[in-house]
């Protein structure tokens, strides 16, 4: 099998991606809202401008998933709430991460401004599968996760923030 990376599925009328280990062990290939979730950045860079890649997360639990899967220095926004680790803090404070809103109404008018190349939004909040939609049709790319009422939810969480993020070279 070629690594996913150089795939062409630009002639394919539907393609999704998904990772298992087994028959019980499969990663869904697209996030809660029906979007794969593989093909916004390599490398660190993004896919779509080619420039380091820009993340604002929308919810605590997601900007320290991002923290833990090493993608930190990629975040440029963080709702309100998001305190944790404490280098989030001390970015917010020099400027190099913005408040885009709260975690029930986001920014959409800030998350543009800050040329956002993917947006991760929690989908057990209703605002943030809104704001998914609108984002995307103004070209920002979103993953919305599912909404994590299990560990092996969580789990897959942690899959599809690390794939959309291209850090899974980290992941086990």
């Amino acid at each position: 099998m070629e690594d996913y990376h150089s795939v062409n599925a630009s002639d394919a009328g539907i393609v999704c991606w998904a990772r298992a280990g087994g028959a019980e062990d499969v990663i869904p290939g697209v996030d809660q809202s029906g979007f794969n979730y593989y093909s916004y950045a390599r490398d660190g860079f993004s896919l779509r401008t080619g420039e380091k890649i820009r993340v604002v997360t929308l919810a605590p639990s997601i900007t320290e998933t991002v923290a833990a899967i090493g993608g930190l220095d990629y975040v440029v926004g963080t709702d309100l709430y998001s305190n944790y680790p404490e280098e989030v803090i001390k970015r917010q404070e020099k400027g190099d991460i913005s408040i885009v809103g709260g975690y029930t109404d986001p920014n959409y008018e800030w998350i543009l401004k800050l040329d956002s190349d993917v947006v991760i939004c929690d989908g057990g909040t209703g605002e943030h599968v809104s704001i998914a939609n609108k984002l995307r049709k103004s070209g920002v790319d979103c993953a919305v996760l599912y909404d994590a009422t299990d560990v092996e939810k969580l789990y897959d969480n942690i899959w599809i923030t690390a794939s959309a993020l291209a850090r899974t070279h980290i992941m086990p």
